[in-house]
């Protein structure tokens, strides 16, 4: 157990049972980085260790998600079914409730049980990962502790200052935390420490702060960042620096087109959902499944000119057919779409898409896709790894009876998205005219491997001081310095 605490158990009683509660996306839903606004060469970096500043789980700013929100008190925000097994264990006199993060708390500690109170939460103990000095890990290249390592240590702590507790309970959101608590249970139950226990892993989508506020946060992150960068480079300059620092670099962004596609409004989003999930998903519950269902993908990156002029343009409206739904190793769930023609005021459709009977709609577009099967991906499974793109995947379209074909309208637009400039690559090697090897085992075929290398750094030598550049006009005088060149040893 660390040194750095010194838990004062409240003196309620015995209690039997421990009931150990992480934070981040298992009581709350704390925002990632949006793969939406971000691109990878980005997100890996924000949410690394001391990256960009410290990262993005070492960033006070990453549970700061607007005023808006924070008025409501978070609502929205947290999972209700970990808050209800927080209130029961509150209201059992046999359970210590502990809240375990490894959240940094000189950093979290306030915000977090200013967030906990507003709940009207009401934990035994609220533990926060001890302070860590960034300057001397950045030097060393190290973090002291990992999180399992520290909640590991917290939670033996626990059990033996009350030696009454005989079963321990944990909710854990990350697959490897999960399996390492299971198995760390296993071995208190093995050893007689305590008679049994258990973790739930709690599966719940990834949640994103509104737009404006993470595009701020971000934005603002890198820019202090690079000052941070500079700063520090200058101080160290003439330092003789450990192998393992980790030295800060400044980063430059840029915005590139991540895929064109047939975007929909959040009303037509909000109509698939509504109309379709419940025909997808053959009774699965998708509670924590990440939903999409916003755009028809038609290329990755920009689209070529000639395929942007035949679909209408940027802008242009395009209506599509919902034909089919389809699904893959049940991780996704898509829908088929073809186009159709504008529809009139009698054509059953989507609510609040444009029709020919209104004058707005001169520029109609049309559906080409780079895909085989144009189709909307609308929910997929990314708490068992699954990706968007699988539903390009699919093959086991259902069709779906004329009752069900809804008309959707949306508009050719360009999904923009922010990176880290990468620097220019460095120009390839230019090819030797003349292979010194080649000429070497002409001349020489007994000798092997390490003699050869031996003696193209010779014959380059010779032809350094020669002034004998490696040309098809000087293959003669480069094999003179072959044949005269001494046995190489």
């Amino acid at each position: 157990m660390s040194d750095s605490y010194t838990l004062h158990i409240p003196n309620n009683g015995e209690k039997s049972i421990l009931n150990v509660f992480d934070f981040d996306n298992t009581l709350f839903r704390s925002p990632i980085p949006n793969p939406k606004l971000w691109d990878s060469s980005l997100l890996g970096p924000l949410t690394a260790f001391q990256q960009i500043n410290n990262g993005w789980w070492h960033d006070i700013r990453s549970l700061q998600l607007g005023e808006e929100v924070e008025n409501s008190m978070w609502e929205g925000w947290w999972i209700e079914d970990v808050v209800s097994k927080v209130r029961q264990s509150m209201e059992d006199p046999q359970s210590l409730t502990v809240l375990l993060t490894g959240r940094v708390r000189d950093i979290f500690e306030d915000q977090i049980l200013r967030m906990v109170a507003s709940k009207g939460l009401i934990f035994d103990l609220v533990i926060l990962k001890y302070p860590i000095h960034y300057d001397q890990v950045r030097l060393s290249g190290e973090e002291s502790h990992s999180t399992t390592s520290f909640k590991k240590s917290i939670v033996e702590g626990i059990i033996t200052q009350n030696p009454s507790i005989k079963h321990v309970h944990m909710w854990e959101d990350r697959p490897t935390h999960v399996l390492k608590f299971r198995e760390a249970i296993a071995e208190m139950i093995a050893c007689g420490r305590i008679q049994n226990g258990s973790v739930i892993q709690v599966l719940d989508p990834p949640s994103y702060m509104p737009e404006s506020v993470e595009k701020r946060t971000v934005f603002d992150m890198v820019n202090e960042h690079n000052s941070f960068a500079e700063d520090w480079l200058k101080v160290n300059f003439n330092k003789q620096l450990p192998a393992g620092a980790q030295i800060p670099k400044k980063i430059e962004l840029n915005t590139h087109v991540k895929y064109t596609g047939v975007f929909f409004s959040q009303d037509i989003t909000d109509f698939i959902l509504d109309r379709y999930l419940p025909l997808l998903t053959n009774d699965v519950n998708i509670s924590h499944w990440t939903v999409s269902a916003d755009h028809v993908t038609m290329c990755l990156f920009r689209c070529p000119e000639p395929m942007l002029d035949k679909s209408g343009g940027i802008g242009a409206l395009v209506y599509v057919k919902v034909l089919a739904i389809g699904q893959y190793e049940n991780r996704v769930w898509a829908l088929k779409v073809g186009e159709v023609s504008m529809p009139d005021e009698n054509t059953e459709c989507c609510d609040n898409i444009p029709t020919n009977t209104q004058e707005s709609c001169a520029n109609i577009g049309h559906l080409v896709s780079n895909n085989p099967i144009p189709h909307i991906t609308v929910v997929y499974d990314q708490t068992q790894g699954a990706k968007a793109n699988e539903s390009n995947l699919i093959t086991d379209w259902r069709d779906l009876p004329p009752s069900k074909q809804h008309i959707l309208g949306g508009t050719i637009q360009e999904k923009i998205i922010t990176g880290i400039k990468k620097a220019p690559s460095p120009p390839p090697p230019t090819k030797a005219a003349v292979s010194l090897g080649t000429l070497i085992k002409q001349h020489y075929p007994e000798i092997k491997g390490p003699e050869i290398g031996k003696m193209v750094k010779f014959v380059q030598l010779r032809m350094s001081e020669s002034g004998i550049t490696n040309s098809k006009d000087n293959e003669d005088r480069i094999t003179t310095l072959i044949v005269t060149a001494p046995a190489m040893e």
